[in-house]
């Protein structure tokens, strides 16, 4: 049997100026054969940005990667 590959993809968010940045969160794709995060992941994906509560107004990206996946 073989691994099916995953998709993870980090979720929108925004924040206001001078605020902490929010909880990212992420939502994962690819599952087969009736599988779920539940039954066939182990860890998590990792999500961040490089802006930061003293970044300026802007659009910034919030990248998924696979943290301890």
């Amino acid at each position: 049997m073989n691994k099916s590959p995953l998709t993870v993809t980090a979720s929108s968010a925004s924040k206001v100026y001078g605020a902490g940045l929010p909880a990212f969160t992420y939502a994962m794709a690819g599952f087969v054969n009736g599988d779920s995060v539940a039954t066939a992941v182990t860890g998590a994906a990792s999500v961040g940005t490089t802006a930061d509560a003293a970044s300026p107004v802007g659009t910034y990206s919030i990248v998924a990667g696979p943290g301890s996946l």
